[in-house]
């Protein structure tokens, strides 16, 4: 994926000293340029790496919540799902990329969502690179096996020309929903609904700052739009099951 090669917002770090960044986090940038400046801000490039790949920081949620409901706004080992052992494993920084994907976005994401789903349509979903001997091998393979000059899962590429051409060219196809179905106004009324009754029957949010973010005109575009997903999200987890 894209967000393995290094970015253009890395390669201010190298021209730009970094104890500018912190200072600057509280500025009203819009939500792309905080989450670079997150990035460029971040102790150390862990943190930095899970910043610019979440659409919202800790510490913008930790607003929203009243004062007695304090918010843990830094990430640490223990909820990154990544020990001092597994760490001291890593060879360089697509290991550690990779690790970060692995025990995060795959295995309570991606993995669990296709599971529920195909489940949920008495499908059985095979996913052959997930064989645990595949993946034990890729762990072993030097990253220039899976990056080089550029080329992303550099050691694919020539069993690619195995393949029929329509088949090795054609275009990438993620399995999400189109995001424009979430700047509907449908889906606006559903966030306004959901979010906005939780936190009236909780008391867990300070409503006076989350209501006017939750009606805003830019809440369902962009960023804004998956800020909400994922508040709605929590809003229907804590009604069932808190």
């Amino acid at each position: 994926y894209d967000w393995f090669r290094p970015s253009r917002v890395q390669n201010l770090l190298r021209l730009l000293p970094h104890r500018l960044f912190p200072h600057a986090l509280p500025l009203p940038l819009g939500p792309r340029f905080a989450r670079a400046l997150r990035f460029l801000a971040a102790p150390d490039e862990e943190y930095a790496q899970i910043s610019l790949r979440t659409s919202t920081s800790p510490g913008a949620i930790a607003r929203l919540l009243k004062d007695e409901y304090p918010l843990e706004t830094r990430f640490t080992a223990v909820n990154t799902g990544l020990t001092d052992e597994t760490r001291r494993t890593f060879r360089d920084d697509i290991d550690r990329k990779l690790s970060l994907d692995l025990v995060g976005r795959m295995a309570d994401g991606i993995q669990f969502a296709h599971d529920k789903t195909a489940m949920s349509h008495s499908l059985e979903v095979r996913m052959p690179f997930l064989d645990r001997n595949v993946v034990e091998f890729a762990h072993r393979l030097p990253s220039e096996f899976k990056i080089r000059d550029g080329v992303m899962k550099a050691v694919l590429a020539p069993l690619a020309k195995e393949l029929p051409e329509s088949v090795a060219r054609r275009r990438k196809q993620g399995l999400h929903v189109p995001p424009r179905i979430f700047s509907t106004e449908l889906m606006r009324s559903y966030y306004v609904e959901v979010i906005l009754e939780t936190s009236l029957s909780t008391g867990l949010f300070d409503h006076q700052r989350l209501e006017p973010w939750v009606r805003s005109e830019q809440a369902g575009s962009g960023v804004y739009a998956s800020q909400l997903r994922a508040l709605s999200h929590f809003c229907l987890w804590w009604n069932n099951f808190i």
